[in-house]
């Protein structure tokens, strides 16, 4: 006898659909939170405009004193980090983040 692993269905096919489809739900809202750290504008929005059309909930800082103060306010699962910044640059803001949180940057 050969076992096949079985996918989950999300949409309307068989046995459990309703049950699945509400798994598939839960997941959407327990998206990621990412917090993009860029200060060039014209490069954060395209990966503003990308990851949001994914479905992840993204906040924005264009200097490093603002991503601390994002970070600090709000649970973030992953932080996209810039080295080059103004106020303070990539390296303090992972230094300052590290000693608080293990946040995956």
């Amino acid at each position: 006898m050969f076992l096949f692993p079985v996918q989950p269905c999300i949409m309307g096919c068989g046995r459990g659909t309703s049950q699945t489809f509400r798994r598939h739900e839960e997941d959407k809202r327990r998206m990621a939170t990412i917090l993009l750290v860029e200060d060039e504008s014209d490069l954060a929005q395209i990966v503003l405009r990308e990851l949001g059309g994914a479905g992840y909930s993204v906040l924005h800082a264009s200097d490093g004193l603002t991503a601390l103060e994002h970070h600090a306010r709000t649970a973030v699962d992953l932080v996209i980090l810039d080295w080059m910044l103004p106020r303070l640059n990539g390296l303090e803001v992972l230094r300052q983040l590290r000693q608080s949180s293990a946040t995956p940057v």
